[in-house]
């Protein structure tokens, strides 16, 4: 276990536990509690009491590895402060999330919402209320994720990095996302879903022509069905955003 606040560290075989952050409620500013896959349990995360630390503001669980223990339970048991603005949760695995986010109005003002290696999810938390306030969203691999079809209303910044089985992203067309959108997915069902769902300008363009090029270089290597379906639905695509222009 170990717990980082600004450039101190802290780890379990040094003696430090959970239960040692109890009483630290005035901790504020950031916090990163890493290699969960050592928390025995609930219990045990329970006795953090992270909820009682409002002056908190950045938070960041991180499990490094797989264990026995129930992934879901521990971060159920590790509930943050509602007055938290940015949240980062990796290595979690588990396809269900914890109570706290499904509750609707838990947090009061999350500005921003990572995950990242978390190979289980299908999806963001269900309620579109939870990250009401959420302007910033970063996923990355997210292996499972297969939909986004609850986006908050005020994201301005996304970021999809290697979900290769997203296919929706649902009215992405009524966020200001033209100038921010980043995606580095090695899957073509996520560009295509970007060209289609939302106007981006160039940079998605280029990258669909990229593919395009490459996937045209492949058929002179190999006769591929599943290639071929690509390359017409890319060229289909790219001519019709050419008429338009």
């Amino acid at each position: 276990m170990q717990f980082k606040k600004a450039t101190t560290s802290r780890s379990k075989k040094q003696g430090y536990e959970l239960r040692q952050l109890k009483d630290l409620n005035e901790l504020g500013g950031s916090l990163k509690v890493k290699n969960l896959e050592n928390v025995i349990g609930k219990d045990e995360a329970v006795e953090s009491k992270l909820y009682l630390k409002s002056r908190l503001k950045e938070l960041a669980f991180e499990w490094s590895s797989e264990n026995g223990m129930d992934a879901m339970d521990i971060l159920e048991g590790l509930r943050p402060p509602p007055q938290l603005s940015k949240l980062r949760i990796k290595g979690y695995r588990s396809d269900t999330y914890p109570g706290w986010l499904l509750e609707r109005s838990y947090f009061e003002n999350l500005e921003s919402f990572e995950l990242s290696n978390c190979s289980l999810l299908e999806g963001l938390p269900p309620d579109t209320e939870l990250l009401r306030n959420c302007s910033r969203l970063r996923i990355n691999f997210v292996p499972n994720l297969k939909e986004l079809s609850n986006l908050p209303a005020g994201l301005t910044d996304l970021s999809i990095d290697w979900c290769p089985l997203l296919m929706f992203i649902n009215e992405l067309g009524q966020h200001d996302l033209r100038e921010n959108i980043i995606i580095k997915a090695d899957d073509l069902a996520s560009k295509l879903t970007l060209m289609w769902e939302v106007d981006s300008g160039k940079k998605v363009r280029s990258i669909l022509s990229k593919d395009y090029s490459s996937l045209k270089q492949l058929m002179t290597l190999m006769m591929d069905d599943d290639i071929s379906k690509h390359l017409q639905i890319i060229e289909s695509g790219l001519e019709e955003r050419e008429d338009k222009v």
